[in-house]
């Protein structure tokens, strides 16, 4: 759809005549251009010249509405975009940190994540969602609401859109924990277990209970073979992260539906995978699943183009930690396509030096 040339001429003709939209038309315009792919850098600055203009006017919906329009299509902090843009992200956290009683809990949904994909710190803002919807509250929230909130605060803080410790925020993550258990998490489709696994491991919040859920339903999603590849690692590896001690049956789980899995893992899901399998080997003394890091192995070869630096050091680390020594192709492959100056984290450089020194 992006390069549909109807597409690319609406997109045109939206941004000679947005000064003709109030706040709401400007951010229905921005969603649906988003939605269906339109990633015009010149259509949507414009979008946010004019949004600044009339910002005062938008209601929490057209908000956060237009923010994750915005961030879908590519515009936030860490793409450089104009100064406008930066200002209008900025310009809605400020009016609505004040006000927070007039977002709904999907607008939380969608405003966070908006913020936390276009990595516009916002410190205030979170803060003050964290305390209006820490309390009763927190029950508006759908299953998918509450995991894509969860997931979006901790992106945040790994973006640093918010710094810790925030006494709010942490009590909101307890909150949306205990309000999780309470739901159970069959009522979670596979992305919500994935993202509220994965939120809890990334912003290292302890949550007992939760992940003791999740690692009970999580096994019964992939012998049905419903979840998805990408779900499947994520849960591996907040799973693997938390040390969740119950967990060992979905890594069983993983093992024995390793045909169809790890031909579907992307560059990311078979180094999340790899780890997550290595530290439980490692933890639990447990045995190498059988050809399951030959699998991984052999998958990582055929898409190695597609590995960054820090995947790459990742699968070597894992593979070498979890005693697979006999991979010798992946370690050639991977000494032959690591950009070793792409590694910022030291650990990660002292990781693939022991990898390699481990593997021989």
């Amino acid at each position: 759809l992006r390069e549909d040339a109807r597409l690319r001429a609406l997109a045109a003709s939206c941004a000679a005549r947005l000064w003709e939209l109030d706040a709401r038309g400007t951010a229905s315009v921005a969603w649906s251009l988003a939605k269906v792919g339109v990633a015009d850098a010149t259509f949507f600055d414009g979008v946010a010249e004019r949004a600044l203009r009339c910002v005062d006017d938008l209601n929490p919906q057209d908000a956060a509405t237009l923010a994750l329009a915005l961030a879908n299509a590519g515009r936030g902090g860490r793409l450089q975009s104009p100064l406008t843009t930066l200002e209008l992200f900025d310009a809605i956290a400020e009016r609505f940190a004040s006000s927070c009683r007039g977002l709904n809990s999907q607008d939380v949904a969608n405003v966070t994540w908006a913020f936390a994909k276009a990595e516009v710190p916002a410190p205030r803002f979170f803060a003050a969602i964290a305390a209006e919807f820490q309390g009763h509250r927190i029950n508006e929230f759908s299953s998918k609401e509450l995991a894509t909130t969860a997931r979006a605060f901790a992106e945040a803080f790994a973006a640093d859109v918010v710094e810790e410790p925030l006494a709010d925020v942490r009590s909101f993550f307890d909150a949306i924990a205990e309000a999780a258990v309470a739901r159970e998490a069959a009522s979670f489709d596979d992305r919500g277990l994935a993202f509220l696994a994965y939120a809890f491991a990334k912003a290292e919040v302890p949550a007992p209970k939760l992940f003791a859920a999740v690692a009970a339903e999580a096994p019964s999603r992939v012998l049905q073979g419903s979840a998805r590849s990408e779900d499947v690692a994520a849960i591996a590896w907040a799973l693997a992260k938390a040390k969740v001690s119950s967990a060992l049956p979905f890594f069983e789980a993983i093992a024995r539906d390793q045909k169809r899995l790890v031909p579907r893992f992307d560059a990311d899901g078979l180094a999340k995978v790899a780890w997550a399998f290595a530290v439980v080997v490692v933890s639990t003394e447990e045995q190498q699943p059988p050809g399951l890091f030959f699998a991984l192995a052999k998958a990582a070869i055929r898409r190695i183009d597609g590995f960054d630096a820090t995947n790459m050091a990742t699968l070597a680390w894992a593979v070498a930690k979890a005693g697979a020594y006999e991979e010798k192709r992946l370690f050639n492959a991977v000494a032959q396509h690591i950009k070793v100056a792409d590694l910022k984290d030291p650990k990660q450089l002292s990781d693939v030096a022991w990898a390699f020194a481990t593997a021989g």
